[in-house]
């Protein structure tokens, strides 16, 4: 009977995976924020590691808490996706003034240049106000399930960098975090080179 339910609980997990998968992929919704809010707060003990690259969820970006929650940036983030000409004059400026470098507005960039991705900007960042995790309660069960976490972020990533997140990180027991030479796209032979480096100097000091 317990083999059964463990089984059912199993089958759940996976579709609720298949559905942060689609969702990431065709809606641009925030991955981290569902992984973490979906899978460790309903299904902490089929948990064995938690990996994210640049993650957002445990600190976030002032930048979109602006744009979420505050009047004036909710009004201005509205007519700034119905406008051709005001967000990529917006995402211009804040290069100029080093908020963002070359490779974030090359990305950023790409998701607002036709009408329909501007429009699936501005649904998807409202969407992810209801996707933030209760952080206190998912360090609380890493811990409790001794979960392993392995966490990394660029040096030069602008938009999710350590910092911020360092309140959250001193609070997990067991985490390995690798600070990389890399900026905010992390998805790239250089990191899987740099991680396996580590490993090796990580498996030569055992």
């Amino acid at each position: 009977m317990q083999r059964q339910a463990i089984g059912s609980r199993k089958q759940d997990f996976e579709e609720n995976e298949k559905v942060e998968q689609i969702a990431g992929e065709e809606r641009s919704i925030d991955p981290h924020q569902q992984e973490l809010k979906q899978g460790m707060e309903e299904y902490p003990d089929l948990v064995d590691e938690i990996i994210l690259m640049a993650p957002d969820a445990l600190a976030g970006y002032k930048g979109f808490k602006f744009l979420q929650h505050h009047t004036f940036g909710k009004l201005l983030f509205r007519r700034a996706t119905k406008s051709k000409w005001l967000i990529p004059a917006m995402l211009k400026a804040l290069k100029r003034l080093k908020g963002i470098d070359e490779s974030l507005y090359t990305i950023a960039y790409n998701e607002i240049d036709t009408p329909k991705k501007r429009a699936d900007v501005f649904y998807t960042l409202n969407l992810i106000r209801f996707l933030q995790p209760d952080m206190d309660k998912v360090v609380a069960l890493i811990n409790q399930y001794q979960i392993k976490c392995c966490l990394i972020f660029g040096e030069d990533d602008l938009l999710f960098p350590l910092q911020p997140a360092m309140e959250v990180i001193s609070l997990i027991d067991s985490v390995r975090v690798h600070h990389v030479p890399m900026g905010h796209w992390l998805v790239t032979k250089k990191l899987d080179e740099y991680l396996a480096d580590a490993e090796s100097v990580t498996s030569a000091a055992r």
